[in-house]
């Protein structure tokens, strides 16, 4: 959900996007056609409002639930990573398998990842 103000040498209006999956729904509002920029600005919001309240509620992405897998770095380095999202923020936790071996690691990681579900 955004709105975004575009003014460059000849376009001057307000552009609307709501994305909802991998479907993006978006809209530009003149200031030239809807009367100046202050009512430009008034319908793009209004625009905004009626597609939130007309689409689904926006999912918060593949690291909802959380996830915990194996990873390698660019060094060499083997991992285990959790992912967790809440409020649009994706929170991470990893542990070096090299420092706590692989057990203790995915241990590690399998448990903040339950806290954090709580």
């Amino acid at each position: 959900m955004s709105i975004s103000r575009v003014d460059s040498n000849r376009t001057h209006c307000y552009w609307v996007r709501v994305v909802r999956g991998y479907k993006v729904h978006s809209a530009s509002f003149s200031d030239k056609k809807c009367g100046g920029r202050g009512r430009a600005h008034e319908l793009a919001k209004r625009y905004e409002a009626r597609l939130i309240k007309a689409l689904p509620p926006a999912q918060m992405g593949r690291h909802t639930r959380g996830s915990v897998k194996l990873m390698v770095d660019n060094r060499g380095g083997v991992y285990v990573l959790a992912k967790y999202s809440h409020n649009y923020t994706i929170y991470r936790k990893q542990a070096s398998l090299k420092l706590y071996g692989y057990n203790r690691a995915w241990d590690l990681c399998t448990n903040w990842l339950k806290q954090r579900e709580q």
